[in-house]
Order: C-alpha cells, then structure tokens, then sequence
C-alpha cells in the first residue's frame, strides 16, 4: 500500500485572524518527496513556500517516507488588508510530490 500524502498547516491555526504580515508554515509528505508547496488564499494563489526545512519529529512519526526530516516549510503571505472584506477568507496550502501527486 502506498503512503497517502500528508499536508498539516502549523500556522495559522484555524479561524486565526490573519493581518497585513503572516508566515504560513508546516510541514507536508509524499511518497516521492516534496516537490514544492503553493499557498492560495481564497483560491488564488499567492506563491510557492520554502520548502526543505527541519523537522526531525516529523521524521521521527512518519518514517518510510523521502524527505520527513527536511518536511517543513514556511511562506511570508503579505495581505493588503485594505482591498479584502472582512470575514472569513480561505487559506490553502497544497504540496505537489516528486511524482507530480497532491
């Protein structure tokens, strides 16, 4: 059986109110290894996150797969507070494997 791909979002928590700066990050597998990781906000995407980050307790609970222990990733999304309503938005985060999978 192969190992389902796996994305956890450590900040922002959710329904966090977000402001004009905020780092999203987390850390994100696939079978194959990570690719790179796109942030969206309400649908559009915003940019592709650092990915390569440490994180040996990612690896410590996910063994088997390529890359847990460089799993994390940040992104600085800058927001233009001004020209979005207030109320509840959507933050998407999607890590795309070596293998091209989501």
């Amino acid at each position: 059986m192969a190992l389902p791909s796996i994305v956890n979002v450590d900040s922002p928590v959710q329904n966090q109110k977000i402001s004009s700066n905020n780092t999203i990050s987390g850390w994100a597998l696939n079978a194959s290894g990570i690719n790179y990781v796109n942030i969206y906000l309400d649908g559009s995407w915003k940019g592709t996150a650092k990915i390569g980050l440490s994180r040996t307790d990612v690896a410590n609970a996910y063994q088997g797969y390529t890359g847990a222990s460089t799993s994390g990733f940040s992104y600085n999304l800058a927001v233009d507070t001004n020209s979005i309503s207030t109320g509840v938005h959507k933050l998407e985060v999607r890590a795309v494997g070596n293998d091209g999978s989501q």
